[in-house]
């Protein structure tokens, strides 16, 4: 990937199916990933190189435990090829401000936009299936935020990005 861009990722409704939230209610960790996730993620991981590709999480040690488990179980490090030491979580916005300063991202999937407050760096954000008051919230990024529906559209627009 030309220019060190690094990709960031969020987890829950865009690898990890919602319905993950009700753990313990069911059995999730055996719940299928968001449709086309995996095999985008491969060929971002091809794109910006395995090093400057994310997963960044919100959720306390046990949400974090029952992802990491999760995450395990369908052999998404294996499969993606993002390094499991690549993968983050946060449970105050102190920490999600330090990881987003760290890793300056320069593309963010994420399903909303709570994110972007005092991080500057992403150039783009593709907000992913997201609900309403984010879809209105978007407003206030207009230049750098898209709104996609699955994994084909996020690849259209990091493409189209690329060949630009």
């Amino acid at each position: 990937m030309k220019n060190g861009a690094v990709l960031v990722i969020g987890c829950s409704g865009i690898v990890i199916p919602r319905s993950f939230k009700d753990f313990g209610k069911r059995d999730c960790l055996t719940s299928l990933p968001v449709e086309g996730a995996f095999k985008a993620l491969a060929k971002l991981v091809t794109m910006f190189q395995a090093d400057n590709v994310y997963l960044v999480s919100k959720g306390g040690q046990e949400r974090e435990r029952r992802r990491m488990a999760w995450l395990v179980r369908h052999d998404f490090f294996k499969i993606t090829g993002i390094p499991m030491l690549n993968a983050h979580f946060y449970f105050s916005r102190e920490r999600r401000r330090w990881i987003y300063k760290t890793l300056a991202p320069t593309y963010c999937v994420v399903r909303c936009l709570n994110v972007l407050q005092g991080n500057d760096s992403p150039r783009h954000v593709y907000v992913f299936k997201p609900k309403q008051r984010t879809i209105r919230a978007r407003n206030k990024f207009p230049d750098k935020v898209s709104v996609v529906g699955s994994w084909g559209g996020v690849m259209k627009k990091i493409e189209a990005t690329l060949t630009v």
